[in-house]
């Protein structure tokens, strides 16, 4: 598919309308279309998980962070947010960390 940038725009500024309504069905929905017109775009992919994380899917946020991070590997905002996922399901040992 061509990169369009314009419709990439429009639905995910939607998207972040319908996030912050709390319509989050529709958020996902139209983050997945602006990601479909720009799949390279990283922060599309952390936008979408954020989305997914506050409806409580944290596997389809983490599936994001990843994607995010496979784009941009320096994309330090998908890593902190994919640790947050890992740590609400229990699967981050923060005792061996430090973090506790």
């Amino acid at each position: 598919m061509k990169i369009d940038l314009d419709k990439a725009l429009f639905y995910s500024n939607h998207g972040s309308e319908y996030a912050s309504n709390g319509e989050y069905d529709k958020a996902i929905n139209a983050l997945s279309s602006a990601i479909k017109h720009n799949p390279k775009d990283s922060n599309l992919y952390v936008v979408r998980g954020h989305i997914f994380s506050d409806k409580g899917e944290c596997d389809k946020a983490i599936t994001d962070y990843n994607q995010a991070i496979m784009l941009e590997s320096d994309n330090s905002e998908a890593f902190y947010l994919r640790g947050k996922e890992y740590i609400k399901k229990g699967e981050a040992d923060i005792e061996e960390s430090g973090l506790k």
